[in-house]
């Protein structure tokens, strides 16, 4: 039978690997998920203006990874160039999109969509060619 003393040394070094490998779990997934998503949105706080945007293109940005079963590319965004008309002026705007939860169905039915869809902005009143794609303008679809 054990003494109480090992066992205490051994169930203390486990919830401080446990505790660590959580915290870098969630230090992962707000690295990929969240901060994209929190950044975006407090960049778009000045963006008070919306008006309906023409798709152009888009470019899918990747990067490869190497693992013990070969290489892998992974997406982590798109960069998007459109077209809008504010103050009957034509403007073209690029957005980099980030390639996550929020952004998956709106990016999905983009890339998929046939012919050139219409999809809503934001942009800055005072300099009307500052703009942003907003998912949650777009409410998931896109207008034809």
């Amino acid at each position: 039978m054990r003494k109480f003393h090992e066992w205490e040394f051994w169930d203390w070094k486990t919830i401080i690997f446990c505790t660590l490998f959580f915290i870098g779990l969630v230090l992962f997934i707000n690295y990929w998920e969240i901060l994209p998503d929190y950044f975006r949105s407090n960049h778009s706080k000045k963006y008070t203006h919306t008006t309906q945007a023409d798709f152009i293109t888009w470019h899918r940005i990747s990067g490869m990874t190497q693992g013990k079963t070969g290489n892998h590319i992974s997406t982590s965004g798109f960069e998007i160039t459109y077209s809008y008309l504010v103050n009957k002026k034509i403007f073209i705007g690029k957005d980099i999109v980030p390639n996550t939860i929020s952004y998956q169905k709106f990016l999905g039915e983009l890339t998929s969509a046939e012919g050139l869809p219409k999809f809503m902005i934001k942009y800055d009143p005072d300099c009307p060619s500052n703009s942003q794609i907003n998912a949650k303008d777009n409410l998931y679809r896109l207008p034809q």
